[in-house]
């Protein structure tokens, strides 16, 4: 919807008599930014299978439930498994958030179970 022109701002002193002023603020050059940001687009990408994991005791917390990612697992996945990236993630009910979040607690695990002994073996999630 198209913006007044102008609006007008009336500054009235409870304290002070006769302090009232009225002043035009115009809206000319005014820019606006977009209504709403743009989103991350959902790229047309291949589903992940679960054997993306590339751990076999990771692969069995999710038998019988999933064979694949969905699309926006699938996007995420090397981020979150990966790399050490921080990563916002805005998406609808039902969209596989939770595992998502796994994903990065996964990628935690492994880090700390690195067979080149930089990590703790022993590492467990509680």
């Amino acid at each position: 919807e198209p913006l007044p022109p102008q609006y007008f701002v009336h500054v009235l002193s409870d304290r002070w008599v006769g302090m009232d002023e009225v002043h035009a603020v115009s809206f000319k050059h005014l820019i606006l930014p977009d209504q709403h940001p743009p989103h991350t687009d959902l790229l047309d990408l291949t589903p992940l299978p679960l054997s993306a994991l590339g751990n076999p005791k990771f692969e069995a917390l999710y038998q019988g439930r999933l064979t694949h990612f969905n699309p926006v697992q699938t996007q995420l996945f090397h981020t979150l498994y990966h790399t050490d990236r921080n990563v916002l993630v805005g998406a609808p009910t039902g969209s596989g958030k939770t595992l998502i979040a796994e994903l990065s607690m996964l990628r935690m695990l492994n880090r700390r179970a690195e067979p080149d002994g930089s990590g703790d073996r022993e590492a467990k999630a509680v």
